[in-house]
């Protein structure tokens, strides 16, 4: 996700497979404090794993200065897709509809 400092909240979306993700926030200002989801990680560190279920997930990423004052928080909004499953008809034969013909014609 492309970041901007003015934007407080982000969306994604992950494939089905996907059952966790870590964020790697980075700071330009080494004395911010970052956490994501409360957790403190170090700029350009990959967070602990954030275990994702279908629905959407927010993840709070917060950055404060090294007192623990000025915070600002950021959330990001990741989406996972149910598997929506394949029907197969055995025997059923596929008949396109023609411009012109409807049901019960």
């Amino acid at each position: 996700l492309a970041f901007s400092p003015a934007v407080s909240s982000y969306q994604t979306s992950v494939a089905h497979t996907v059952s966790s993700l870590s964020l790697t926030p980075t700071c330009s200002d080494s004395t911010a404090v970052l956490k994501v989801n409360g957790v403190p990680v170090l700029s350009g560190t990959a967070s602990p794993a954030i275990a994702l279920a279908v629905g959407t997930t927010a993840v709070e990423v917060s950055v404060g200065n090294s007192e623990g004052l000025s915070i600002k928080t950021y959330t990001v909004f990741i989406q996972v897709f149910a598997v929506v499953p394949e029907l197969h008809h055995e025997g059923l034969q596929h008949h396109p509809l023609v411009a012109g013909q409807g049901a019960g014609r």
